[in-house]
C-alpha cells in the first residue's frame, strides 16, 4: 500500500553485534515512512543507542557503497516483528517513551491460505481506514489500548534487572542509608548471577540517582540515602534463584 515509502531493513541493524554494520543498512532507509523487521533472536540485545539515534529526530550520517556519506532525518516509524524479544539493558524514560508491546494471542483454527490475497483486494479501503487513523490521531493523539500498555509494562519488568536487585535486595525508605560500595557489591553478585556485566561503580551511582535515591559523602566514604541491603538471611535467597 505504501509503495516506495514502506522498506524492509535486516534485524541485525537494530542488535547489538561485535563488529559495526556498514552504513548502507541506513542509507536504504532514507525516505522511508513505515520500516518492518522480522525475525528477532531470542536472547540478543538492542543496539540500543542506535535506535535511540534513529527515533531521536536528529539527522544521521550513512552512505552506499563506494560512496560518499550524506545526512538524513529518519521519519520512520519502526515495526519489529518476531517471536522472542531482545534484551533491554537499560531500562530508563528514553526506552519507554520508543517502545510499545504489541500482543498477537490470537490463533485461527485454520489459517486463511487466500488472506493475502483477499487484503490486496482491499487496498483502497485499507489506505481509507489508514488516512482516517492518521486524522484522528492529530486530532486526538495517540490514545494507546490496555492491552498494550499491560504488555509493554510487562517487557519493562522482565527486563529492568537492576530494578529486581532493589526489590529482591534492598529496603527503601527515607531514613535508611547504605555505603556506596556495599550496595555496589550486592549489585555485581547478582548481576554477575543473572548473566549481565555489572558496569563501574559511576554507572551504578547514576543507575540509583535516576531512581531518587540520594548520594552522600562523609571524610570516610560514600553512601547513598533511601536504600539499604536487606538482611543476609532475606538477600540470599534472590542469588541462589
Amino acid at each position: 500500500i505504501l509503495g516506495d515509502y514502506a522498506a524492509t531493513a535486516a534485524m541485525d541493524t537494530f542488535t547489538a553485534s561485535q563488529g559495526d554494520r556498514h552504513p548502507t543498512d541506513l542509507a536504504m532507509l532514507r525516505g522511508a515512512r513505515l520500516v518492518s523487521v522480522s525475525e528477532t533472536e531470542e536472547g540478543r540485545p538492542w543496539a540500543e543507542s542506535r535506535i535511540k539515534q534513529l527515533t531521536g529526530g536528529d539527522k544521521i550520517s550513512a552512505r552506499f557503497m563506494r560512496q560518499d556519506f550524506f545526512t538524513y532525518t529518519p521519519q520512520f516509524k519502526l515495526l519489529i516483528v518476531g517471536n522472542h524479544k531482545p534484551v533491554l539493558r537499560n531500562v530508563d524514560e528514553a526506552a519507554r517513551r520508543r517502545f510499545n508491546i504489541i500482543p498477537f494471542v490470537h490463533k485461527p483454527a485454520s489459517p486463511d491460505k487466500r488472506l493475502e490475497e483477499k487484503l490486496k483486494a482491499e487496498y483502497p479501503a485499507i489506505l481509507r481506514w489508514m488516512i482516517e487513523g492518521c486524522l484522528d490521531w492529530r486530532e486526538n493523539g495517540l490514545l494507546r489500548p490496555e492491552s498494550v500498555k499491560e504488555a509493554t509494562a510487562a517487557y519493562f519488568d522482565e527486563q529492568d534487572l537492576f530494578g529486581q536487585w532493589i526489590e529482591e535486595c534492598c529496603d527503601v525508605g527515607p531514613r535508611l542509608v547504605c555505603k556506596t560500595a556495599e550496595l555496589f557489591e550486592s549489585w555485581k553478585g547478582f548481576a554477575e548471577r543473572n548473566g549481565e556485566h555489572p558496569g563501574s561503580t559511576k554507572a551504578f551511582s547514576a543507575n540509583l540517582c535516576k531512581r531518587e535515591f540520594i548520594p552522600g559523602r562523609t571524610k570516610a566514604s560514600r553512601h547513598f540515602t533511601g536504600i539499604c541491603l536487606k538482611k543476609r538471611e532475606e538477600w540470599q535467597d534472590a542469588y541462589d534463584r
